[in-house]
């Protein structure tokens, strides 16, 4: 085959011919073009298009995938504007503030948001969401005042904004929202007077407007909300009377108003809540007697009149009461005698009456109560014996009678407690033997028949109270020896057996006091024991208090008191303690008061003692005692002076 010569082709000579060449050929082979660009070229620029178009749709979709045209997002999730209806995220640990964007979900109908942490304010465009019958809110950390146009939301049957910050008055469009059934504003900040136009709200059947700043008294009109069965209104600022309009308020079954300034009288009209439950009114300055219609509330449950000034003789008609499992009418000033009435109030199981000025015997009615599990008539004038009747309460856990002008003996009949866990009847006039029944009261925790006239011995039976966590028997008579049962008691903290007046008790102190590691304070003081202090007293490295003082006890100090080292007071001062005063006593660093005087001791004071900074004063003999010490300390005192 012939070789192909470029030259030849190129030359200028044929350079006609190969254009002619080059033109037949086109027309034999047509080339296909796109809008005058060639086809490969096309594909090229149209592929580059589709990826621009690509790039900028992805980018607007990035750019709005947190919110949508038609979505909003509401704490991580985003809701259709035309067809969320609910919303609930309770319980959901969410934090931030709510859009103001929340205002395009027109649809919705319930917005729950309650326990978690949001915080802001409530953004106007709420006012939007007419929809809108429930609105929970409850227990966040939103503040501000609450915006008004929250009164466009005329069909909400629930508003619980409890548990907040708000703060400023409750704003008097709320008025407006007159399908509520539930109000809920507790536990808030807001300040100024209850806004009137709550009485506009006539099917509510709950309000609570408890633990604000609220002030002035309580608008009259609030006998408009005829559906109310709740009315919570404690602690607050309110003051003045209670108005007589509550008597129209047929429904309600709780009233709470405690935490107040309230005063003058209970009006009368109280009487005609027949349907009442609970009614707390402790804590204000209620005056006078209770109204005898009170007996016709006969529907109650719970009667709370505590920490006010009423006055007077309690009335017999709270007989009627026989619903009743708690009444508290502590801290006022009732006098006279209790009713006997009271053993009408079979279902009663608290009966609180302390502090006051109540007179005359307990009326042995008492004893019908079976279903009593607290009493306490303490702090008042009650006179003439315990009652043996006492002995049927067979379910009462705590019987309180000190402060009283009790005589008599404790009867053996309160053996019969077991149930019993506290049982107080100190600061009485006591007087004979403690009943060794009372070693039966094996559920006991704390007992005290302190400052009384009992007298004879301490029961050993006592020992069997293996729960107790502290013993007062301290300024009675009681003689005889410390019962070495004592040192079973291994959950005891405070044990008194001395006071300012002591007792009687006699022999040495039994080592086995030494095995209640427990204790924090140890009273022995002002008896007329002897002996030596016990060598394994260092066992109660527990203690704070120990009193040793005013006794016959005699011999050197043990040593081992310088493992004490939680003390803050040491009193063995009047004894016959003999001997060098140890030096481990310096490192007592936490000692307040230390009294040695009145002693038997001889040498110095531990210098470890004058760099304690805690330590107030120090107590010892000095010149011309026949037994000085030598104290350099600044907290140095002779004897008493």
């Amino acid at each position: 085959m012939e070789s192909f010569d470029v030259d030849k082709y190129y030359d200028e000579d044929n350079s006609n011919d190969i254009r002619s060449m080059h033109m037949e050929r086109s027309r034999a082979t047509p080339v296909l073009r796109v809008c005058g660009i060639p086809f490969r070229k096309a594909i090229c620029v149209v592929a580059i298009l589709l990826l621009a178009v690509a790039l900028i749709i992805a980018l607007l979709v990035f750019s709005n995938r947190k919110a949508p045209n038609n979505t909003v997002e509401l704490f991580g999730i985003a809701y259709d504007v035309t067809s969320t209806s609910s919303i609930n995220r309770e319980l959901q640990d969410l934090n931030g503030t709510i859009p103001s964007a929340i205002g395009l979900l027109t649809a919705l109908t319930e917005l729950k948001l309650d326990t978690n942490r949001i915080s802001g304010s409530i953004p106007s465009e709420v006012g939007l969401l007419t929809n809108l019958t429930k609105l929970d809110l409850y227990w966040n950390k939103l503040s501000n005042v609450l915006p008004s146009e929250i009164s466009l939301l005329t069909g909400l049957t629930l508003l619980d904004l409890s548990d907040n910050q708000f703060s400023g008055s409750i704003i008097t469009e709320i008025g407006a929202l007159t399908a509520l059934k539930i109000l809920g504003l507790a536990d808030n900040q807001f300040s100024k007077s209850i806004p009137v136009e709550l009485g506009r709200l006539t099917v509510l059947g709950r309000l609570s407007l408890s633990e604000n700043q609220l002030s002035n008294s309580i608008p009259t009109n609030i006998g408009s909300l005829t559906a109310l069965t709740t009315l919570n209104l404690d602690n607050n600022k309110l003051f003045g009377r209670l108005p007589t309009e509550l008597g129209a308020l047929n429904a309600l079954t709780q009233l709470v108003v405690e935490g107040n300034q309230i005063s003058n009288n209970l009006p009368t009209e109280i009487g005609l809540l027949s349907n009442l439950k609970e009614v707390l009114f402790r804590g204000n300055a209620l005056e006078k007697s209770i109204p005898s219609e009170i007996g016709l509330m006969t529907a109650l449950w719970h009667l709370e009149l505590s920490e006010n000034q009423l006055s007077g003789r309690l009335p017999t008609e709270i007989g009627s009461l026989s619903a009743l499992t708690l009444l508290d009418l502590s801290s006022n000033q009732f006098s006279d005698r209790i009713p006997t009435e009271i053993g009408s109030l079979s279902a009663i199981e608290r009966l609180e009456m302390k502090h006051n000025q109540l007179t005359n015997s307990i009326p042995s009615e008492i004893g019908l109560l079976h279903s009593l599990i607290s009493v306490d008539l303490s702090e008042n004038q009650l006179s003439n014996d315990l009652l043996t009747e006492m002995g049927l309460l067979s379910a009462v856990t705590a019987l309180s009678l000190h402060n009283n002008k009790l005589s008599k003996g404790i009867p053996s009949e309160l053996g019969q407690l077991s149930e019993l866990y506290v049982l107080t009847f100190h600061n009485n006039q006591l007087s004979g033997s403690i009943p060794t029944e009372i070693g039966a009261l094996t559920a006991l925790t704390g007992l005290g028949l302190d400052r009384n006239q009992l007298s004879g011995s301490t029961p050993s039976e006592i020992g069997l109270l293996t729960t107790l966590a502290w013993l007062d028997l301290d300024n009675n008579q009681l003689t005889s020896k410390i019962p070495s049962t004592l040192g079973l008691l291994t959950a005891l903290k405070s044990l008194g057996l001395g006071g300012l007046h002591g007792n009687q008790l006699s022999g040495s102190i039994p080592s086995e006091l030494c095995l209640l590691t427990t204790l924090i304070s140890l009273d022995l003081g002002r008896n007329k024991l002897d002996g030596t202090i016990p060598s394994n007293v260092g066992m109660l490295t527990g203690l704070k208090s120990l009193d040793f003082g005013v006794s016959q006890l005699s011999g050197p100090t043990p040593t081992e008191i310088g493992l004490l080292t939680r003390l803050t007071s040491l009193d063995l001062s009047h004894g016959h303690l003999s001997s060098h005063i140890p030096t481990e006593i310096g490192q007592l660093t936490g000692l307040v008061t230390l009294s040695l005087h009145d002693n038997k001791f001889s040498g110095s004071v531990p210098g470890g003692l004058c760099s304690n900074s805690n330590l107030l004063e120090v107590r010892v003999d000095c010149d011309p005692d026949p037994f000085p010490v030598e104290c350099t300390c600044s907290q140095c005192s002779c004897g008493e002076n």
